[in-house]
């Protein structure tokens, strides 16, 4: 009987009604419905930019969590991000707290209010009493570079658009407004009643003793379309102090680039901007309409 059997299977085997079983290689035991797995690279998904929403100063930490703030984009944002603003701020004040003082970073950012048609405004509050002049608050911005700020080359770079900054007083230190040791571009902006005891009433821009022997961005400062007015200050440029000491290769660079900026600024020395670095150069049609701005 059972070799009836076998006999049978055989011929059904031949006949094309079974199939014979392949024999497995050993150590394979993948089924034929797994697949395999592929590890491939994403497209780069960070943010483009960060969108401030409040108005309100406060640091939490956060730009995730629904109510961004200007203080949080810029000290959460990552290096070379740009900032912008919410409609709703249109024409609004960010009133900046004392008790969280200046804004500071070090790192390349563009801070761009300039699609908000009434613009914006960046509070200092004047200090204590509220009145700019007496040295008793702090400036808006700080700006300085990472590393060695002598020795290592400028690693930041920061454009503020559209902005009025207004409200520093500034005691013992420079720059009212925007103190800077990185390359710095004011386009479109108003600084406007700030006051430091130190150089600049409104703006200080310092990178003196800094010697760049490689191609270099020209120039290291530039004041676009920008008005700086009612600034004090009780050393050295009353709107704009400038101090540089820069070479590319063994050729002078452009400090300095002024564009239809209105120049209506107050004492001490160099009414309106003060030159203490080698090179001071203007726009590309070389216009200042006057000299009485110069120190």
């Amino acid at each position: 009987m059972r070799s009836f059997f076998s006999s049978w299977s055989a011929i059904a085997t031949k006949l094309g009604f079974t199939q014979k079983k392949k024999k497995r290689k050993k150590g394979n035991r993948r089924s034929p419905f797994t697949r395999r797995l592929w590890i491939e690279p994403l497209e780069d998904r960070r943010v483009l930019s960060i969108t401030v929403n409040t108005p309100l100063d406060f640091t939490d930490g956060s730009i995730n969590d629904g109510s961004v703030s200007l203080r949080d984009a810029v000290l959460r944002a990552p290096d070379g991000e740009t900032i912008n603003f919410a409609q709703p701020l249109n024409g609004q004040t960010i009133n900046l707290l004392p008790s969280l003082g200046e804004i500071a970073f070090a790192k390349s950012l563009t801070i761009d209010a300039s699609m908000l048609s009434g613009g914006l405004t960046i509070n200092a509050g004047g200090g204590l009493d509220q009145t700019v002049g007496n040295g008793d608050g702090f400036r808006i911005f700080k700006i300085t570079r990472p590393g060695n700020p002598f020795f290592d080359p400028p690693l930041a770079m920061t454009t503020i658009k559209g902005l009025t900054l207004t409200g520093g007083d500034v005691s013992g230190d420079a720059g009212g407004a925007i103190s800077s040791t990185e390359l710095l571009t004011l386009e479109e902006c108003v600084v406007r009643n700030n006051y430091a005891s130190g150089n600049g009433g409104g703006v200080a821009f310092d990178m003196q003793g800094f010697t760049h022997e490689a191609p270099y961005v020209d120039p290291v400062f530039r004041l676009l379309g920008s008005t700086v007015t009612e600034n004090h200050s009780s050393s050295d440029g009353g709107g704009v102090y400038v101090n540089t000491s820069i070479f590319s290769n063994s050729a002078p660079v452009t400090t300095v680039e002024i564009s239809d900026s209105s120049r209506d600024m107050v004492n001490c020395c160099g009414r309106g901007i003060f030159s203490g670095g080698d090179f001071l150069g203007f726009d590309s049609v070389g216009k200042l309409n006057s000299f009485d701005d110069i120190g």
